[in-house]
């Protein structure tokens, strides 16, 4: 959030990231914590409650850090900070090939599918934006590619790999 921030010159905007990222900042220890407690007490119904309660504040204030990341980021800077932030995974992902870590060959690959899914729909609704044309409908058919033929291609080689890796 501190490099949107740092894009951005609505004041009003930064501030509605920076609210949610310190809920965010403040709740992820005790998420964690109400996780351990759970583990540590598996069949815990006050334990499973606890941990409910802190994800779901957590998962809420998630989704209010995203819309309002959305509001202050143009679709060219969200695109390259998302490509940039997919090669990062990428070669996180090849290194955790040569180093032959399965575990975290999958928790990369599953990165990557959830950066590619938000691509999709932040594309799909700029594109609800504009009337449809040439230009809509190109674009278009190339969010349906990424979707229905890319991602599902490199989720099935990665299950290749870490069945491989196992």
């Amino acid at each position: 959030s501190n490099i949107i921030c740092s894009m951005s010159d609505s004041i009003e905007g930064i501030k509605l990231v920076r609210l949610p990222a310190k809920h965010i900042e403040n709740l992820t220890p005790q998420v964690i914590n109400a996780a351990r407690i759970l583990a540590a007490r598996s069949t815990s119904k006050i334990a499973l409650e606890n941990l409910d309660v802190f994800r779901e504040t957590w998962e809420k204030h998630v989704r209010l850090l995203t819309e309002a990341v959305d509001e202050i980021t143009t679709i060219e800077d969200f695109l390259a900070i998302s490509e940039n932030h997919i090669l990062e995974d990428i070669n996180s992902c090849i290194q955790a090939m040569v180093e032959q870590n399965p575990d975290r060959v999958d928790r990369t690959a599953g990165t990557i599918r959830g950066r590619s899914d938000r691509v999709i729909d932040v594309v799909i609704a700029e594109m609800d934006k504009y009337e449809p044309g040439e230009y809509t409908e190109a674009v278009m058919e190339s969010v349906r590619v990424l979707r229905d033929q890319i991602v599902p291609s490199f989720a099935e080689r990665i299950k290749i790999a870490i069945d491989i890796l196992r």
